[in-house]
């Protein structure tokens, strides 16, 4: 699967898609930014995702970091205005890109896990990632992270990944926490009480550590981990409409 791309002027979206998952993620609020207000968007594949898991086996983060960046150098050269919104992993890339550049007039994040729903695996994951121990086994997704999805929704995510891969996941969690005091971009900040994968207090330590200005917290009540494919899409797309809209 490569990038996709819907064209359209104004401003341009980079919307960056979770850890395992695929652009189809993002693909739905991708398309209704662009019907609503004609936006460009761009949801660019990110390496080792969109092919098997054995590609994710190869992947450091700085890769992940990077693919986006460039995806938004070369977007800066089409459009004055480029807004990145990223969902988990995507989350945590546009967090990192916010530190570097202070110019991007706003950007939006969705379940972020800066702290993870289960205590023993965020504290198993952290010995890992501290220790530099790069384990060879992998792991098998237990649950769907969608508890209400559209019903005519075709979602190819891989359905286990290597643990290396996900060990690799929280040093870029650990990294962005630490900095999170660099981000001064607006932020609008969602998460779902329900949220399966990431615990919902994730949500506060970005609102309180960053040292933007404007900053809003949207918490929900029925989504899982995937919001934008959930039963609260509609509403994060009005909200993230409205906000983006304040900074064209």
């Amino acid at each position: 699967m490569k990038d996709r791309i819907i064209e359209g002027e104004r401003a341009s979206v980079i919307l960056v898609h979770g850890f395992t998952g695929t652009p189809s993620e993002m693909e739905y609020v991708g398309s209704e930014l662009n019907r609503r207000e004609g936006w460009r968007v761009v949801i660019p594949c990110l390496p080792g995702h969109c092919t098997t898991p054995y590609d994710l086996e190869k992947i450091e983060r700085s890769q992940w970091i990077r693919k986006v960046e460039s995806v938004y150098i070369e977007e800066r050269e089409k459009i004055e205005k480029v807004f990145i919104a990223g969902l988990s992993m995507g989350g945590l890339i546009t967090l990192n890109l916010a530190m570097k550049y202070r110019s991007i007039p706003a950007i939006v994040t969705i379940s972020i896990p800066m702290k993870l729903k289960n205590r023993v695996t965020d504290s198993f994951l952290k010995f890992l990632a501290v220790s530099g121990i790069k384990p060879p086994y992998h792991h098998e997704k237990k649950e769907r992270d969608i508890h209400f999805p559209p019903p005519d929704l075709e979602f190819d995510d891989y359905r286990w990944m290597p643990l290396s891969a996900v060990v690799e996941l929280y040093r870029l969690i650990l990294e962005t926490k630490l900095h999170l005091n660099y981000v001064t971009n607006p932020v609008q900040i969602f998460h779902s009480l329900k949220d399966n994968t990431a615990h919902p207090e994730s949500a506060k330590i970005i609102y309180n550590r960053v040292s933007s200005k404007v900053k809003e917290l949207v918490y929900f009540h029925d989504s899982y981990h995937v919001i934008p494919l959930d039963i609260d899409r509609e509403c994060l797309i009005r909200k993230m409409i409205n906000f983006f809209k304040r900074f064209l």
